[in-house]
């Protein structure tokens, strides 16, 4: 198994504390682990026509991308002196990682390099081209570097161009934007672009999607939880709460935000934050998260297993300086990873059988290609999504027949506003 971390491509390593494969994961598992650090934010992402134009240096952005390829052939030829085998590799990785996993996906190329991916929480939907990407870094990195040339570029800091890239205030690269609640065009600006070599087609996937293979993806319905955009969420009336959807959602227009309260309307079984983060979960994550699936499910042969946590800890838990006790993004993979107690001084039961839960569903998943195999589940999970769906709370894994997107996801989509979905 491969790890991409995630971070937007623009934070993290492969080497997170806790956040990251440990030998008691190998040894529970006896699976061979490989985590790998890529080049992040300009340094890994900065398509631009003066370094496509640069001789034997020539590329077209994409460095981190191509950086986990070289990880990837490595596997090929070396793995096998681990103790592991190069036929039988599996890729997951979250939100940025899995990003990375995707536009892989979209080269035939990279068929021969692994077998299946597991998504977690996937950052979604790129279309930017290179020349897209050039024209907007030309006009907006180079302008802050005030170079014209090549040579000019290689003279800079590795903090100047870091500061040049990210600019005084640079919606593109500010989190926060992209676990709030949309304003109409702000769309993030991808940094992975589409260079018709590595990336050979944009997410969604379109028709001809070269690499068919098994695919686990899941997500969380409170992954938005991490850096929220409102700052006093946790201090919210209803009021407040109605106030903050009218003025976000009001650049689409009032009726927009008629409709949006009146599939999250106030109620005296959740509290503001909580509805809060579930709308803008749904919005950015949940809802896209299940048109990729079910576009996947479509195009693909193979199986798309689509699962969804609904799962919490039974304490708050401390992570990148935000604490939780709801559904957050990093969830299944703290469980998987082993490091509930790390987190939690004494876990309780039901953290460690929702550990035990994702383990499962995983190990199969990685071994088998079917993630029920050798787990008892109350029915057979063995379908593409939408014919299946499973529902992973703390003590048990529910798996829902004939799924049916739910009426909020209906409507975020008829409005288009799933576009706005996690973006790397």
């Amino acid at each position: 198994m491969v790890w991409f971390h995630g971070g937007l491509l623009q934070y993290g390593s492969g080497h997170m504390e806790n956040l990251r494969p440990n030998g008691k994961l190998s040894r529970d598992s006896n699976f061979v682990f490989v985590s790998f650090n890529y080049r992040l934010q300009a340094m890994g992402f900065l398509a631009l026509d003066l370094l496509a134009n640069s001789g034997a240096n020539s590329s077209f952005g994409n460095y981190g991308l191509w950086d986990s390829m070289v990880v990837l052939e490595w596997i090929q030829r070396n793995i096998h002196s681990f103790g592991g085998d190069p036929r039988r590799v599996t890729l997951f990785g979250s939100d940025g990682g899995s990003a990375m996993i995707m536009a892989l996906m979209t080269n035939p190329d990279s068929r021969s390099l692994f077998r299946s991916v597991w998504l977690i929480d996937p950052a979604l939907y790129f279309n930017r081209t290179f020349s897209e990407a050039s024209n907007y870094n030309h006009n907006n990195f180079l302008s802050r570097t005030h170079c014209q040339h090549i040579d000019c570029l290689y003279r800079l800091s590795a903090e100047a161009v870091l500061n040049a890239f990210i600019g005084d205030d640079e919606p593109s690269f500010v989190i926060k934007d992209q676990n709030d609640l949309p304003i109409q065009g702000m769309l993030n600006k991808q940094l992975i672009v589409i260079d018709d070599e590595l990336v050979t087609a944009p997410i969604p996937f379109p028709a001809d999607t070269s690499v068919d293979i098994p695919v686990l993806v899941g997500s969380t319905v409170q992954a938005t939880e991490y850096w929220p955009g409102p700052k006093d969420l946790w201090k919210w009336t209803w009021s407040d709460y109605n106030k903050y959807v009218t003025t976000s959602l009001d650049s689409f227009g009032p009726r927009i935000t008629q409709l949006a309260l009146q599939q999250y309307p106030p109620s005296p079984t959740i509290t503001p934050a909580l509805q809060y983060l579930t709308m803008v979960t749904d919005l950015r994550q949940t809802c896209p998260v299940n048109l990729i699936a079910s576009n996947l499910s479509s195009l693909l042969v193979s199986p798309i297993y689509r699962y969804l946590i609904t799962s919490k800890p039974s304490q708050p838990i401390r992570l990148f300086d935000i604490q939780s006790n709801n559904s957050f993004h990093f969830w299944d993979l703290i469980a998987f990873f082993g490091t509930i107690d790390k987190f939690i001084k004494k876990p309780s039961e039901m953290d460690q059988q929702f550990e035990q839960q994702i383990r499962d569903i995983v190990f199969n998943f990685v071994r088998d290609g079917k993630p029920d195999s050798f787990i008892p589940l109350p029915s057979k999970w063995d379908q593409s999504f939408p014919h299946q769906m499973a529902i992973i709370n703390s003590n048990e894994t529910q798996i829902v027949n004939n799924y049916v997107m739910s009426d909020r996801c209906e409507f975020w989509d008829t409005q288009g506003l799933t576009k706005y979905a996690w973006v790397s």
